[in-house]
């Protein structure tokens, strides 16, 4: 975590609400959110593309980080909700 700085944390946290409702929606089967909410939730993510777009000093190296924490969270959650 050398390389992460509080802008790739907040990028990080303002994508998961819209990852954890694509999350239950296909691997718990729940109801897809309301438009209004999804509308927001697509407002959020062209928001931290915007900011990734636009900020210079951005790089992925941080992410990898994060992917390789939440990974195998993911594949928990995929393979609890196969059986």
């Amino acid at each position: 975590m050398n390389h992460a700085i509080v802008e790739t944390f907040i990028v990080f946290r303002s994508l998961t609400p819209l990852l954890v409702a694509l999350a239950y929606t296909t691997f718990r089967r729940q109801p897809c959110p309301s438009k209004l909410t999804f509308m927001s939730l697509l407002i959020i993510l062209g928001g931290t593309i915007e900011y990734v777009a636009s900020d210079s000093a951005f790089t992925f190296i941080a992410y990898y980080g994060l992917l390789r924490v939440s990974l195998p969270w993911l594949l928990k959650l995929f393979t609890l909700s196969i059986w």
